[in-house]
């Protein structure tokens, strides 16, 4: 396990550009000349927190200079398979992938983007800490120079940052992938094997990597706005677009017992600050079968806290349960975005 990562000091640059973004009157051309400022800076590796306020400014451009709001359409079917499942199984059709990982810096993933009939929508897939899943990689490689479909298995990701303009609808995959970040709201992330080989001891912490912090991440997720509308056969799940994507915090265990599914558990947990400070109750965080993060929780009774890092996604069971009880309590459909928390990694 790696130390909790520093999150007091600032990079000077990382500093300026921070008193630059709270300048008043400034118009889009000045947002877009400072997000560009900013991530060029963010290419000097040697700083992780100037990484940071880059991924801060371009949420916050997003929302400023975009359309808000993103339609997923789902199918019920599709959310009763995996609402209460931690990992999906896909053959994956890859049509881009990065030569390289990431810097660990920039968080140390290898990403590719493709098709799979199982998911219906344009799909993102990443290996965590993938510089050191080698053979991992060159299956992909292979398969994007192949063509033939790679059989994965991996925790699925519903999640609105990556949204474009165009709505989601399941099983119309209009918009093909044109990079290995095409706008896309479902993600094969992270991987969990790869044409039978395991990728569990990849679920880590990245050394120099900066996750989210609690007290910025946790607040802006706790409040998003969700409408859920229930049509015959699927479900449509409108919500904002360019939410933060990973966070790392205090879980505090506030369940009884754990919920223990064929591939992996759900704990219930409050969020909470590093001094403790109570940020998000009762989310379920998601642990993949037989990895060491979820050994490390079997057990833990009602008051035990991890730091750990991880990535939010929609929470499937809470959805599926507002649309089943609307009929009798109608303001269901218009509550905060459920999330729950696939955790990738615990600090010391």
């Amino acid at each position: 396990m790696l130390t909790p990562p520093d999150e007091a000091p600032w990079c000077a640059s990382a500093h300026e550009t921070r008193m630059w973004r709270d300048k008043p009157g400034r118009s889009r051309t000045a947002g877009r000349r400072r997000l560009l400022l900013v991530l060029s800076l963010s290419l000097l590796p040697a700083c992780a927190a100037v990484f940071r306020e880059a991924k801060v400014a371009y949420v916050e451009l997003m929302a400023e200079y975009s359309p808000n709001d993103v339609s997923i359409e789902i199918q019920r079917s599709f959310i009763a398979r995996l609402m209460n499942r931690v990992t999906m199984d896909v053959d994956f059709a890859v049509r881009h992938a990065d030569i390289v990982p990431h810097p660990a810096f920039m968080d140390g993933d290898l990403h590719f983007a493709g098709h799979s009939p199982q998911v219906g929508l344009p799909v993102v897939g990443e290996i965590i800490n993938a510089a050191h899943e080698k053979q991992a990689m060159d299956l992909v490689h292979e398969a994007k120079r192949t063509g033939d479909p790679l059989a994965l298995s991996s925790a699925w990701r519903i999640w609105p940052e990556h949204a474009g303009d165009i709505d989601e609808k399941q099983g119309n995959e209009s918009h093909s992938a044109t990079s290995t970040n095409p706008d896309h709201v479902f993600e094969i992330h992270p991987v969990t094997t790869i044409a039978g080989i395991s990728l569990l001891d990849s679920f880590h912490p990245v050394e120099g990597y900066l996750p989210g912090a609690p007290a910025v991440v946790v607040p802006s997720l706790e409040h998003v706005h969700c409408r859920l509308t229930a049509r015959r056969g699927v479900v449509v799940v409108t919500t904002q677009k360019g939410l933060y994507n990973d966070l790392n915090f205090i879980m505090e265990v506030t369940g009884d017992r754990q919920e223990v599914v064929a591939d992996g558990r759900f704990v219930r947990a409050s969020l909470l600050d590093t001094d403790g400070t109570v940020l998000g109750h009762d989310r379920r965080m998601v642990f993949v079968r037989d990895t060491a993060l979820e050994r490390a929780v079997r057990g833990l009774g009602r008051g035990a806290r991890l730091r750990v890092y991880g990535l939010p996604r929609v929470d499937l069971s809470e959805v599926y349960r507002r649309v089943q009880e609307s009929g009798r309590q109608p303001s269901l459909l218009d509550e905060s975005l459920p999330y729950e928390v696939v955790i990738l990694g615990i600090f010391r």
